[in-house]
Formats: structure tokens, C-alpha cells, sequence
């Protein structure tokens, strides 16, 4: 559980971080859908169900992609 909780957390501070440095190069239905999901996996992560904090990292991670 920590570790997922670990790779959720840094997936979230990567995101941002990318989101602060390209924010001008990015649309802005990619940066709510990313925005979304990094709501989702804070969310997810205050559940302590991995399974629902795996789901959404993997979500997170797509739309990350997107960038």
C-alpha cells in the first residue's frame, strides 16, 4: 500500500510540475482532464483501496501521456 501510495504521489507532483512548465502548450481539455484525475487519485488515495488508487493512477498516467 505505501508503495502505490508513493508511485500516486509522485505521478502527481510529475504532472503538475509538467503542467506548470507547458501549461501555455497545452489545450485546456487536456489540462482538465488532467486536472480531473489528479482530483480523482487524491481522492482515491484518502480511501486506503488500492485497487481504486491503482485505477486512477492508471488514468492519470493516460491522460498524462496527453501532454
Amino acid at each position: 500500500m505505501i508503495d502505490v501510495k508513493n508511485d500516486a504521489d509522485n505521478a502527481i507532483y510529475n504532472v503538475e510540475q509538467q503542467l506548470r512548465e507547458h501549461g501555455d502548450k497545452i489545450p485546456q481539455n487536456v489540462k482538465d482532464q488532467i486536472n480531473g484525475d489528479v482530483t480523482s487519485l487524491n481522492e482515491a488515495i484518502t480511501t486506503e483501496d488500492i485497487d481504486k488508487i491503482k485505477e486512477a493512477l492508471e488514468r492519470l498516467k493516460n491522460s498524462q501521456m496527453e501532454i
